[in-house]
């Protein structure tokens, strides 16, 4: 079953949630946020909470992350049971590879870059072609 799917039966059903715990929480969205700054907003959780974390939470709508030099996209990732995010939001210091890392089909809703990409002049035309062959709803670079 689809994990957005998964997320709105939860809501409506004490059984659906306890026979589905194995694939651990689920939640509408989820805010990463660097261990090099402090947290401006409640719904951000430090990088390194996540990845310590003994459990796996998967987003079902929307994946946001402010980047800084500790976040590793790939162990992110693994701390999802599957990409069923709809929305990709990426701010702070990043190169566009870490970007690419997180784009999966799934994504309808769009990508929001802002901030500090680091996106060398030799490396905007893949950049631009990987994300021509997804089928966003919208693309937002903003700095």
């Amino acid at each position: 079953m689809p994990m957005t799917s998964l997320f709105f039966l939860r809501q409506e059903s004490n059984t659906v949630k306890s026979m589905s715990r194995f694939r651990g929480k689920i939640v509408y969205s989820l805010s990463i946020v660097t261990d090099t700054v402090e947290p401006w907003d409640d719904r951000y959780e430090l990088y390194s909470n996540v990845i310590q974390r003994p459990y796996n939470v998967t987003p079902c709508c929307l994946l946001e992350v402010h980047m800084g030099p500790d976040i590793c996209p790939k162990a992110v990732l693994s701390k999802m049971n599957e990409q069923s995010y709809t929305r990709l939001d990426v701010g702070g210091d990043y190169d566009w590879k870490q970007v690419v890392s997180f784009l999966h089909a799934g994504i309808s809703n769009g990508v929001r870059l802002y901030d500090d990409m680091d996106l060398p002049e030799t490396d905007m035309e893949e950049f631009f072609k990987i994300l021509a062959s997804y089928k966003f709803k919208e693309f937002w670079l903003l700095n």
